[in-house]
């Protein structure tokens, strides 16, 4: 029961992280880029636009719960970054935008690791 509990809330912070984010990035997408970054726009395009706007929520969603729920690895990141890919896909061609599954899974792992070091859990 407790297992399922955690997929389930998994699943549920991953829509959130999707909807939220995609009004985030809606404003995050808006800065202007320095000029001098014309070369290297996918690291705008990541530390910026990406980061601010789906990172940030991932970052907490996986701090959240891995602080609330014991569950392994997989429950708390991959399930999470699922839900949220899927409810991301591009409509009508199911495409997926790899450097936005990269900013979700770094940052998801970057809070999952962060509540594990901070409340002493098993790694």
């Amino acid at each position: 029961m407790k297992n399922g509990i955690s997929i389930l809330s998994a699943i549920i912070l991953g829509f959130l992280v999707a909807q939220l984010g995609s009004v985030l990035v809606g404003y995050t997408s808006a800065f202007a880029m320095p000029k001098f970054l014309a070369s290297v726009m996918w690291l705008w395009d990541i530390l910026v636009i990406q980061f601010l706007g789906f990172g940030l929520l991932a970052a907490t969603a996986g701090f959240i719960h891995a602080r609330l729920f014991s569950g392994s690895y997989v429950s708390s990141l991959l399930i999470t970054l699922v839900a949220c890919q899927i409810t991301l896909l591009y409509p009508f061609t199911y495409q997926v935008y790899w450097l936005n599954v990269f900013v979700i899974f770094a940052s998801l792992l970057g809070g999952w690791v962060m509540a594990r070091v901070t409340y002493n859990k098993q790694l």
